[in-house]
């Protein structure tokens, strides 16, 4: 369903890289929308997974410019998966990755009531002694 066919581009320019170099054009001028077309007929011309990658992640990047957050988190980790050197991608992913809290133990229970509970006796020392 990703790689459908993209918009008709004349015969001549259907050559890796001229079409690398409207992508990368488009891309300068903001035009996400062509570079997504661009990297799904390179895709479909030569599969390649630095392209699928690239193309995954310019579709994240799509998503996030429309605050769909969960499905841009999906391409970039799509794009991760096939390419773990994608260092675009893994930043992406680390920024909306949702932070797991971490889990407090016991230890660090016991140890925060036993500081609360001295700051609290030191209160009252220092109080009953002004009176």
């Amino acid at each position: 369903e990703v790689l459908i066919p993209a918009p008709d581009i004349h015969r001549n320019q259907l050559k890796n890289p001229v079409l690398r170099k409207l992508a990368k054009l488009a891309f300068i001028q903001g035009n996400l929308d062509k570079v997504i077309s661009l990297l799904r007929l390179i895709v479909q011309i030569k599969p390649s997974k630095i392209y699928q990658a690239d193309l995954f992640y310019f579709l994240g990047l799509k998503d996030e410019s429309q605050k769909d957050y969960v499905q841009a988190l999906h391409w970039y980790r799509r794009a991760f998966n096939i390419n773990s050197k994608h260092i675009w991608a893994l930043a992406a992913i680390k920024d909306l990755e949702p932070h797991k809290p971490v889990p407090i133990k016991h230890w660090q229970l016991s140890a925060l009531a036993g500081s609360l509970l001295s700051i609290i006796i030191l209160g009252l020392i220092l109080i009953s002694r002004k009176f």
